[in-house]
């Protein structure tokens, strides 16, 4: 009796000496944490876009800062193709998107809703023309995130971004894809 009392007490020891960072490092986003994630996947059109654009890929560049367990930002710059009817290429490039980031961490998985707003600059190529031009955007998305480990995590989010354009047209699409996050 007195062995497996000892034994007990070695074991509950052991296990209260291991660092309080083992366990919480494989937890989900933390107040000042920092992230760059990329993003990649598709963009469907919609509104008035989905009648002169067919399917097209979007990639991104994520940074995000935590302030707390529960509440962070993300800035995106992206970039998108889709081909258009019945010629041409559409590039959608945005160069300073904003998100409000909510969260409910539940221990490695995130789920996560977004609201944002930003700066588009849309760009048309064919064969003899180029136009370039800014306008204002606003998008809403979430997602989930799933914490491989301390420095890593996979996630797939959706996000709907519209345009707002001189004459009132409704540039709008959805994205859809993969998230690999580094996180520091």
């Amino acid at each position: 009796m007195v062995r497996k009392g000892l034994l007990g007490l070695a074991l509950a020891g052991t296990l209260a000496s291991l660092p309080a960072t083992a366990a919480t490092s494989w937890m989900g986003p933390t107040a000042g944490q920092k992230s760059v994630i990329l993003r990649g996947g598709i963009g469907l059109p919609g509104g008035d876009l989905k009648l002169l654009m067919g399917t097209g890929i979007h990639l991104g560049l994520v940074w995000r800062a935590q302030f707390s367990e529960y509440v962070g930002m993300e800035g995106e710059i992206s970039w998108m193709m889709m081909s258009r009817k019945p010629e041409g290429t559409l590039h959608l490039v945005t160069p300073q998107i904003l998100f409000l980031r909510v969260q409910v961490p539940i221990a490695i998985v995130v789920p996560f809703l977004l609201l944002g707003g930003g700066l588009n600059t849309p760009m048309l190529f064919t064969h003899d023309n180029t136009d370039f031009g800014f306008n204002v955007s606003m998008a809403f998305g979430g997602g989930v995130e799933v914490y491989l480990g301390p420095t890593t995590s996979l996630g797939l989010d959706a996000q709907y971004r519209r345009h707002f354009e001189q004459g009132g047209a409704n540039l709008s699409y959805t994205q859809v894809g993969l998230r690999v996050g580094f996180h520091y």
